[in-house]
């Protein structure tokens, strides 16, 4: 027998998912969401040997291989009910962007939809819940993910009322992160700098390196989305090195510093969080000083 899980979700800052084909307009994905659940499962996940994390990634989401077989569960995106418009995604000057920094994109900017789960297994609703919930703090959908772009939150779980803004807390996160990971390698740490969430993974070399959560911080308050991702674009723009991602010379790294955005009492902060870098970088390490200004 088959069980469902679904979620009622609301755009909190303005989406750029696009369907398979460009030419047809915007589109909540599922298999989109479902990367970007796989993605932040992994980053939970270093404590296990990279052959074993393989072979329980692929027990959840399904692999390539012909051993790993298909996913445990179903995903479908319904009853989209957004509203879009063209949206500035760089709110400066930039010097290597025509019309003074201008680059206007068509976006999700408000609205709900659904995210139903279907699954085979039912032992892994308890995890997907969770991680889900998650990543609708920690992630997003569509590009410019890790700028703030494609943010949500969840306000129904199969039909009540979710309180998501709890969830808006280090130490309910942390021991979320700790559920689903099973593990006790997350905690909150206060330092000098204010409070975050800390995990006690250790560096990976070479191959068996990847984008594992380091540390996640809540920044201050802001009143609209549009002021705060203008901040976390000019602090981009100041603090550029290959410590925060490239593209060049055919070659692309994904920044390893990745901020969302969470609606909190009408307010939006942005969330932080430091990935462990997937390769070895050269030049001068800026990430510190654009985190601290994305922050304030």
């Amino acid at each position: 027998m088959y069980e469902n899980l679904n979620f009622k979700c609301m755009v909190v800052t303005p989406m750029l998912c696009y369907g398979a084909d460009k030419k047809y307009g915007l589109e909540i994905r599922a298999q989109s969401l479902k990367g970007v659940m796989r993605f932040w499962w992994r980053a939970l996940n270093e404590h296990l040997p990279i052959d074993i994390l393989r072979e329980e990634e692929a027990k959840i989401f399904g692999g390539a291989g012909a051993r790993k077989g298909k996913s445990k569960f179903f995903m479908r995106v319904t009853d989209v009910y957004v509203v879009s418009k063209r949206y500035n995604i760089l709110p400066h000057r930039n010097r290597n962007e025509k019309k003074n920094g201008k680059v206007e994109l068509e976006a999700f900017v408000s609205g709900s939809f659904n995210v139903e789960f279907i699954f085979k297994d039912t032992k892994l609703m308890d995890t997907i819940k969770d991680l889900f919930i998650l990543i609708s703090i920690l992630g997003g959908v569509g590009r410019r993910t890790r700028r703030g772009f494609g943010s949500f939150k969840i306000i129904e779980i199969n039909g009540e009322n979710f309180d998501y803004e709890k969830y808006v807390d280090l130490e309910k996160m942390a021991n979320l992160m700790n559920k689903i990971s099973k593990s006790e390698h997350f905690s909150v740490e206060k330092n000098d700098k204010g409070a975050g969430i800390k995990t006690n993974f250790y560096k990976k070399k070479g191959k068996d390196k990847y984008p594992y959560i380091r540390f996640i911080e809540f920044g201050k308050e802001y009143d609209n989305y549009d002021e705060l991702l203008k901040k976390i674009s000019t602090a981009s723009h100041n603090h550029n090195s290959d410590f925060t991602g490239y593209a060049k010379n055919g070659k692309r790294l994904a920044s390893p510093v990745y901020v969302s955005v969470v609606e909190k009492d009408n307010k939006f902060i942005p969330v932080v969080t430091r990935l462990e870098l997937s390769e070895d970088v050269e030049g001068i390490d800026r990430s510190e000083e654009f985190i601290r200004e994305v922050l304030g």
